[in-house]
């Protein structure tokens, strides 16, 4: 005798969803949070060089702290 065919209900379906979806948006934060500090050492290394070329810098100025 065969056994007889299990339906999951709704209920397991919306949870394997929203597991699926929170591990996405985790991901998706992650990758993110990344893009932008990336981006602001950039913009930060970026700047530093443009000082550090201008004219009259002197690089023992103690407000030009690495951050």
């Amino acid at each position: 005798m065969s056994q007889p065919i299990v339906r999951r209900s709704k209920n397991w379906q919306f949870s394997h969803a929203a597991a699926a979806m929170g591990a996405f948006w985790a991901g998706a934060r992650k990758n993110e949070k990344h893009r932008v500090e990336k981006l602001r050492q950039l913009l930060v290394e970026g700047t530093r060089n443009i000082v550090a070329a201008a004219p009259g810098f002197s690089a023992a100025t103690p407000s030009w702290r690495r951050s």
